[in-house]
């Protein structure tokens, strides 16, 4: 039998899916099973698996598609109810129910599932993820259509009741002793296009027949159409019992591992459970958290895991009078706390390390266990109605091997994170369950990479006489290389899985795969799990791992090739000049991409031919992106429109996209309810936009408001919407934009439309306005309609924005006298084109001439300091003032400012400075009258070794540099004689 195709869908019952049961060896194929073949043909097109029968899609890898924030429910039912008709849902989703929300730490992820009348659709879960910035980034769809029948079969009429149709289940299986649990509902089976009525049986029992039996029945006729052992071979509470530290010896991992060797070494072999020294030895004595003090014993039971005792051969809960658990191998109890010890840490790991909150869904309380079950067979099962994991005694015990415990324990992960909707498609939970025992393993760090063991999962268990075991470094391609087995193609996906592990560690790798499988649904295959796990990377880490994930799913072959050219840019949006990062993340197969083509503004002409290259954008506006990939053989272009915005930072901008309403508030009075964003492009934007609805049909006015938006005063601004009305009748009323700046008492228009005859648009509207000369800072947008909104149909706008140019802003200009000099100071806080400044003054009674020119910054918008010195001044008055040009040359003035310049009115002689000095100094002095100067310098004999200054002079205030770098250190004396003054002072020169 086809045990590919007979796992490809998976049954629940009423609000539970009913899922496989997966054991870590393929079991026996019993003859009481009746599976017909239920596949159906999928295709992936523009990033969607889809159904080719009826064209819907199963499985939506990147919608990217922006939702109004609401609850996780609401919104997902926006988005289903939107695009209803991708999906043939009726435009009320009426066929559908919200099941649960399920929150990873970057996502929700929305389960809804489909009815027909009052019975639930089996298999038919749909996963909706929404991002926490409220876009859907995934989606997997498992609604069913009838297109192979014409006549609709009756749905309703049930002639066989849930008690009966349980009575013929459980004849038909033989089953007899205890079971464990019963289960019996009607719903609605689904194979091929055509629908019936059943009910379904669930059926765990605790002897002899072990699994778990779904069993479906004609609700009409009685007959027994499926049969299926899906049984899986494998929250906390707070609880009233006291809770205490515990210690214990199990097996981490596990013996072969932790000696590193190989099974069939002496004393490293089962050998019927019996003890050796060397299994002895390779025991670890672990802590053994928060077990159970009642009954004056100690029990295996925890908020994270729960020894249970619900399968044959029954050996109890292993309780101990101590909390030290002491126990060799050949001690039943030993595997008891091996696994309890390894289900505690992993679902630690989860919850606690990588913030996943995940518990089973069918029962409060930790991970419910039995360490001795199945009759004692070798094998190991999770069982999905019961979320209870057994495993069993044959061969080497499984509940000694971590590897056979987590896998197990995989398959309940699988389960509770998609709340009963695991998928064995392409053997797609058995590769989760491979991929989680051999995480945990290499992270012990006891093998390398060249060890054979390094790739193997149940290193204990397996990989001996007694069974062969699975790798990790399985090499078949995807699809060609899926068998039909799902333990021997599940090795596909745990492989990569495994391979991106020791690219991205643990942690990533383990937060993706259980964020990815929160994505899924019963009928994801492994591609789809693939591409999940490249959202999650997206959700959980922006995509910083993609450019290792991607090549790994590549050669797998989950993503079409040949050659896909993709790529992404460290930043898309900033100011001029934006350099920017460009990472390449194509894809090719079997051959390595060779050549790269980079076209940065869509030019026609190559840019850059490295495979991560650097383009700085010094121009503004938007950019498109292509990149051309080659393979020496295959070729592949990916054009990003508009890809990469490169603003002017003198221009200030606000716009809205229309993402959300959350910048906005919908003021009415009517309407209320008629303003949305949809995931549209009517009015000529990008999606999404603002869409203001008919119905509820209103007469009256509707508006709908902005957040504030802080403008300057007195500034003209320039205005821009994509805009489109859909008309229906006249009168067709009034369509107004306006801005506010007092909360919406007086409104100054800026678009207006009256009484439209026809449809407008689509079109962009342009225009301007002036600020007010106060109260700019509280404007707000306004967008109102009056009228009867019966005679219009939809109006749409989008990309409403306001702009301004940031202007010259002078926030001071100073000017002050020091003797013949005027210190000029001027300061900006912004800039704009500004090529520079020409310095003008003005004396008493004449006029401005240009003295100088100080260089600008351009434009900025940071504050910038300025300064020019004017020397040389006789006494008097003086006036100054700037002319600002921009590069244009076009040119403004700045304020006058006033200073007075006064001569001495005495003579003098400073000290000069420094003094002592080496081997120059400054002298300053100030006559108050024109005439002769002399300034010279003498030794203590009286020669003049420097004369400074000889000759006529203008009164005024000097300042003479002397350097005595020929002379010897020593006391000298410098002297100023005018016609009608002599004054000496004494200087030291020391060297």
């Amino acid at each position: 039998m086809n045990t590919y195709l007979r796992k490809q869908l998976s049954l629940f019952i009423a609000l539970i899916l009913i899922n496989f049961s997966f054991a870590q060896k393929p079991p026996v194929i019993s003859s009481l099973q009746l599976v017909p073949d239920e596949s159906e043909v999928t295709f992936v097109k523009n990033n969607m698996r889809i159904n080719q029968e009826t064209g819907v899609p199963v499985a939506l890898y990147k919608p990217d598609y922006a939702v109004t924030k609401d609850s996780p429910e609401k919104m997902a039912q926006q988005y289903l109810s939107e695009n209803h008709d991708l999906f043939k849902f009726s435009a009320g989703l009426s066929e559908l129910r919200y099941l649960t929300t399920r929150e990873t730490p970057a996502a929700y992820h929305v389960h809804f599932d489909q009815y027909i009348g009052e019975y639930p659709v089996l298999n038919s879960r749909i996963n909706v993820t929404i991002s926490k910035n409220n876009r859907v980034v995934f989606v997997t769809n498992g609604s069913k259509i009838n297109y192979n029948s014409k006549v609709v079969s009756d749905l309703e009429r049930i002639n066989i009741s849930s008690e009966q149709a349980l009575i013929l289940a459980k004849r038909y299986l033989g089953v007899k002793g205890i079971i464990n649990f019963e289960k019996s509902e009607p719903g609605i089976y689904y194979n091929k296009g055509t629908f019936r009525l059943a009910q379904v049986v669930t059926i765990v029992p605790s002897e002899e027949l072990f699994g778990e039996w779904q069993i479906l029945v004609d609700a009409q006729t009685g007959e027994i159409f499926r049969a299926e052992d899906v049984a899986c071979y494998d929250d906390p509470v707070k609880y009233k019992p006291e809770l205490v530290e515990g210690s214990g010896y199990v097996f981490a991992p596990d013996p072969i591992t932790h000696a590193r060797t190989t099974y069939g070494t002496p004393g490293f072999v089962d050998n019927n459970d019996a003890d050796s020294d060397s299994l002895t030895f390779h025991r670890e004595l672990v802590a053994l958290h928060d077990i159970t003090f009642e009954g004056g014993v100690y029990v295996l039971k925890g908020p994270w895991a729960e020894i249970r005792d619900f399968e044959a051969p029954f050996t109890g809960l292993h309780t101990n009078p101590t909390s030290d658990f002491f126990f060799t191998r050949s001690n039943k109890s030993f595997e008891a706390v091996t696994a309890y010890y390894h289900v505690d840490n992993a679902m630690r790991w989860i919850n606690n390390t990588l913030g996943i909150s995940l518990h089973p869904f069918q029962y409060t309380g930790g991970v419910r266990f039995d360490p001795h079950g199945l009759n004692g067979d070798d094998n190991a099962h999770y069982i999905p109605s019961t979320g209870q994991i057994a495993w069993g005694d044959g061969g080497v015990d499984d509940a000694e091997d971590c590897g056979v415990i987590l896998h197990e324990l995989g398959h309940g992960l699988h389960d509770w994170l998609t709340n009963g909707s695991l998928s064995q498609v392409q053997g797609l939970s058995e590769g989760c369950g491979d991929y989680w025992a051999s995480s945990y393993i290499r992270s012990t760090g006891y093998w390398t990479p060249s060890d054979p063991a390094y790739n193997w999962v149940f290193i204990w268990d397996g990989h001996n006489p007694i069974w062969p075991g699975r790798i990790t470094n399985y090499p078949a391609h995807y699809p060609e290389g899926l068998t039909g087995v799902i333990h021997t193609d599940g090795q596909m996906w745990a492989s990569s899985l495994m391979s991106i592990y020791d690219l991205i560690g643990r942690n990533a790798t383990d937060k993706n795969f259980l964020t990815a499988l929160s994505m899924t649904n019963s009928g994801s295959n492994q591609q789809d799990a693939a591409n999940a796990f490249i959202s999650a990377d997206q959700l959980n880490y922006g995509g910083s791992n993609l450019v290792h994930i991607i090549p790994v799913f590549a050669d797998r072959g989950y993503i079409s090739g040949p050659v896909t050219a993709d790529f992404m840019a460290d930043v898309t949006v900033g100011n001029a000049p934006l350099t920017v990062h460009f990472t390449d993340l194509s894809i090719s197969q079997p051959n390595p991409i060779t050549s790269w083509q980079w076209d940065f503004n869509n030019d026609g002409i190559v840019d850059a031919t490295d495979k991560n290259p650097t383009w700085t954008y010094t121009n503004f506006g938007y950019y498109t992106v292509k990149l051309t990939v080659s393979d020496g053989t295959y070729s592949s272009t990916k054009t990003k429109a508009n890809y990469i915005k490169v603003t002017d930072p003198n221009v200030f901008e606000w716009c809205e996209g229309f993402t959300n309403l959350s910048n906005w508030t919908v003021v009415g009075p009517q309407g209320m309810s008629n303003w949305s964003t949809v995931n549209t492009t009517n009015a000529g934007g990008t999606a999404p936009e603002l869409r203001l609805g008919w119905s509820p049909q209103f007469n009256g006015t509707s508006k709908i408001r902005s957040s504030v938006i802080n403008l300057p005063d007195n500034q003209n601004a320039l205005f821009s919407f994509n805009y489109y009305f859909d008309f229906f009748s006249s009168p067709s009323g009034t369509v107004t934009v306006g801005v506010t700046y007092n909360g919406g008492s007086t409104s100054t228009l800026i678009y207006n439309q009256v009484d439209a005859t026809g449809n407008i648009g689509p079109q962009l509207i342009t225009g301007s306005f002036t600020t007010p000369a106060s109260g700019s800072q509280n404007a707000q947008l306004e967008i109102t309609f009056s009228g009867n909104s019966f005679n219009y149909d939809y109006v749409y706008w989008d990309n409403l924005c306001i702009q301004y140019l940031i202007p010259v802003e002078l926030t001071s200009f100073t000017a002050i006298a020091n003797g013949t000099e005027v210190e000029l100071n001027w300061q900006t806080a912004t800039e704009t084109n500004n090529q520079g400044f020409e310095i003008e003054r003005m004396s008493e009674n004449g006029q401005f001439e240009k003295i100088g020119y100080v260089a600008g910054y351009g434009t900025t918008t940071e504050s910038k300091t300025y300064s020019f010195t004017d020397s040389k001044l006789s006494e008097g008055k003086y006036t100054y003032r700037l002319k600002q040009i921009d590069y244009d040359g076009t040119f403004s003035y700045s304020n006058e400012v006033n200073v007075e310049v006064e001569l001495p009115i005495e003579y003098s002689l400073e000290q000069n400075y420094p003094n002592p000095f080496n081997p120059g100094t400054t002298i300053k002095y100030s006559i108050p009258a024109d005439g002769f100067v002399k300034l010279s310098v003498y030794n203590l004999l009286g020669e003049e070794v420097a004369n400074l200054v000889n000759g006529h002079q203008k009164a005024g205030r000097y300042e003479v540099n002397f350097n005595a770098g020929s002379l010897s250190s020593g006391m000298y004396v410098y002297r100023l004689e005018t016609q009608n003054y002599v004054l000496s002072k004494k200087l030291m020169l020391m060297k």
